[in-house]
Parts: C-alpha cells; structure tokens; sequence
C-alpha cells in the first residue's frame, strides 16, 4: 500500500463541468442590472415623495401662520382689509426662510348678512419639476372670533 499525499486526503478530482460558464455569469449579471435599476428608480421616485411631504408641510405652517396673524385682528381691523391681497410673501419668521419659493394671497369678503367673512389664504410655489403647486384653505371670520366649520340647516 501506497502512502497517499496528506494534501489530496478526502478530496475528489476537478471535472470539467465544476464552475460557471460565459453565459450563465452574463444572465446573472443582466438579472442584477435589472433589479439595480428598479431600485435607483425607486429610491429616486422616494426622494421626489419626500420633497412633496416638506412641501406640502411647509405651506400647511405658513397658512396656519396668516391665518393666526389674522385671527389677532379685531372684527374693525378685518373690515378694513381689502377685499383681495395680491400675491405677497409671507412675513412670519417661519416664511422668511423660504420666502423665496412660497408667495401668498388672502382673500377676504363679507358673508351673509354681514356678520361673517370668508378668509382664504392661497400659497403658491414651484417644485423641482418647475411645476407650479398651488394650495390653500378657507375660515371663517365672525364677530365672535373664528371658526373652523359653520352649521347649514337643510
């Protein structure tokens, strides 16, 4: 009996189909491209998401901040507003940081019998798209102070 080479103990000879051919490692990297691609895409299409969120915000606080600058006024001070502000940019130190990008306009008109304004405040800006987004909300105004929602009767 031969001494065996304590190196090939337990291990079988190499066949020619061991390892990967061309062709098997060029489908798995098309196959890996292609879930590379679905992924920068996606993650490209979160980071639009999220930009539309600080967006949408953003203008939810500024018009919440015109309308409690508002709500300061007493019932004189409202009436003598004009009826339509024209685009403005809005003044709270909150806008003033991206006042650039966000322009305002308030409108305001009697209701009813006179005891009662409609205030909208409309916040316009443009995207990174260059898309221009619009958005805004509408109070009402009475010689009790504000309200957020009125009853109709039917």
């Amino acid at each position: 009996m031969k001494p065996s080479h304590p190196n090939r103990i337990g291990r079988k000879k190499p066949s020619k189909q061991s390892g990967f051919t061309l062709v098997e490692a060029m489908v798995a990297m098309v196959i890996a491209s292609v879930a590379l691609v679905g992924v920068f895409g996606g993650l490209g299409r979160s980071f639009e998401l999220i930009e539309e969120s600080r967006d949408s915000t953003r203008v939810a606080q500024i018009i919440q901040s015109e309308l409690e600058d508002l709500r300061t006024l007493s019932w004189s001070e409202v009436a003598a507003l004009p009826e339509n502000s024209g685009w403005f940019t809005p003044s709270s130190s909150f806008a003033s940081e991206f006042g650039t990008r966000y322009s305002c306009y308030r409108q305001i008109f009697a209701r009813g019998t006179g005891d009662q304004f409609v205030m909208r405040v409309w916040v316009k800006w443009t995207n990174s798209d260059g898309h221009t987004k619009l958005d805004n909300f509408m109070t009402l105004y009475t010689k009790g102070g504000f309200n957020d929602y009125y009853y109709r009767s039917f």
